[in-house]
């Protein structure tokens, strides 16, 4: 049995930061106006942008769950007796740098629909569709989102809720049948697997987590194959169904995802392959890729009605343009970071400490 001591990843702040910023050029290719006028420079790059780079989705969904097995159970077991302390904690940890980040896109779709008559620019918000966003609810509801990429967060609690729910059924399924064995990720694998061959192929599933869960068990499956061969035995079973999943309807999301998984065990087990990517700049813009993806869509909101305003048919200067929106996004998101995300994270911990059977870990 390997220690179940969490230990660093190589490279995982490098996929976060790639994730984040493919999340910025896709928004910046997929959202005119700018990119409208720009297309005719680069059509090939700019379509691949707009139809391909949101698959950077993925890799967060596959972080995210190979991140919570890693904090809250390590060895298989889930760590707290208490799990919706952990989702209360996992809750206010998503909402309030996003709600922070959600007012300043509404400040700024103010701005912009006084400058600019397009489909980038959301409509001013009632109170009830505010109030969706802030408790995760306005997919489920059919309303309109405020910001690009607002569903992640409520995909990102329902995975995270998802995950929870399976380790304490194997918990008490452990205490019932008076086992040794981990259960927790068999339940984790199965519906992992029934999200692969049912939800997955029904679009009509999207707003909810189980539609990604398939993914999200990847990357659990991933951090406990390092702990003993019946785990990586496990975690191998389910690349075979993966496999089998994608012989059924084939799907890149879901190819990418059991890449990256397996990147991921690989990284922990050679860890020399991928320490040239343990480079501080990478490292940084892994660590504010959460805030980059929440403010980006606000820069985006400034900067189109900019560029189009005073170059209206120039596609060389709103290329630039897009790219000065690329560079402000990643500004904000260190500035956002800063001020905003790290006393938000500090707070939280303060309203909903950590349990005490996870000190020894990392955060969630």
């Amino acid at each position: 049995m390997r220690s179940s001591k969490p230990q660093p990843v190589p490279g995982l702040d490098a996929v976060k930061a790639i994730a984040s910023q493919l999340i910025v050029l896709h928004h910046l290719a997929l959202y005119g106006p700018m990119s409208d006028v720009a297309w005719k420079l680069a059509p090939d790059l700019l379509a691949w942008f707009s139809n391909h780079a949101r698959l950077a989705v993925q890799l967060f969904i596959v972080i995210a769950g190979f991140l919570t097995a890693h904090t809250l159970a390590p060895n298989g077991r889930l760590q707290s007796p208490a799990p919706h302390a952990l989702l209360a904690r996992r809750y206010l940890r998503l909402i309030l740098p996003f709600i922070a980040a959600l007012l300043l896109t509404i400040a700024a779709s103010w701005w912009a629909r006084g400058q600019l008559d397009h489909d980038l620019v959301p409509e001013a918000p009632g109170v009830g569709q505010f109030l969706a966003h802030v408790f995760l609810l306005q997919d489920v509801l059919k309303l309109k989102s405020l910001s690009a990429g607002a569903w992640y967060m409520a995909i990102d609690l329902q995975l995270f809720a998802l995950f929870l729910g399976m380790m304490w059924l194997g918990s008490r399924c452990e205490r019932w049948t008076k086992t040794a064995a981990s259960i927790g990720p068999w339940f984790v694998l199965a519906l992992g697997v029934s999200g692969l061959f049912y939800f997955n192929l029904d679009a009509s599933w999207d707003h909810w987590g189980v539609y990604f869960f398939g993914a999200y068990a990847l990357g659990a499956s991933a951090r406990w194959a390092m702990n003993s061969i019946a785990a990586l035995d496990r975690f191998c079973l389910l690349l075979s169904l993966v496999a089998m999943a994608l012989l059924f309807d084939y799907r890149s999301r879901v190819l990418l995802a059991s890449l990256i998984a397996l990147g991921l065990l690989i990284s922990l087990r050679r860890p020399q392959l991928l320490a040239w990517l343990e480079r501080p700049s990478i490292q940084y813009l892994g660590k504010i890729s959460y805030s980059i993806f929440l403010i980006h869509f606000a820069v985006l909101l400034i900067v189109n009605p900019l560029f189009i305003s005073l170059f209206p048919t120039s596609p060389l200067m709103n290329a630039i343009g897009m790219l000065v929106a690329w560079a402000g996004s990643v500004a904000a998101g260190a500035a956002f970071y800063r001020w905003i995300e790290v006393p938000a994270l500090a707070w939280s911990r303060r309203v909903a400490p950590r349990p005490a059977a996870l000190r020894p870990y990392q955060t969630i």
